[in-house]
C-alpha cells in the first residue's frame, strides 16, 4: 500500500481552493478521495505544490494522483486514500 499522509493531502486540497469527495474507479472497488474541476492537471498541480506546507510530502501526492475525465471536467484520484480513511 502507498504510503501517503491523508492529513496533509486533505489540507493541501483545502487550501489549493477544492473539495474532495468519495470516488469509486472501478466497479467492486473501495471509494477513494477525489476531487472533480475543470482545471488541467498542470494546474491542478501548481495550485497544490503552491500551498503545500512541505515541498518533499508533495511529490508523493503529485506521484499518486491519477485522472479521468467525466464530461468537461476532470476527476484526480487517489486509490491509496480510501474515503473511509479520509
Amino acid at each position: 500500500m502507498t504510503k501517503l499522509n491523508k492529513a496533509f493531502l486533505l489540507d493541501t486540497i483545502k487550501d489549493a481552493g477544492y473539495d474532495y469527495y468519495a470516488y469509486v474507479h472501478k466497479q467492486n472497488t473501495p471509494r477513494c478521495l477525489a476531487v472533480q474541476t475543470v482545471a488541467d492537471l498542470l494546474s491542478f498541480v501548481a495550485d497544490l505544490v503552491e500551498v503545500a506546507e512541505d515541498k518533499y510530502e508533495i511529490s508523493d501526492v503529485i506521484r499518486y494522483i491519477k485522472q479521468e475525465r467525466q464530461g468537461s471536467e476532470n476527476v484526480y484520484f487517489w486509490p491509496a486514500v480510501r474515503w473511509d480513511d479520509a
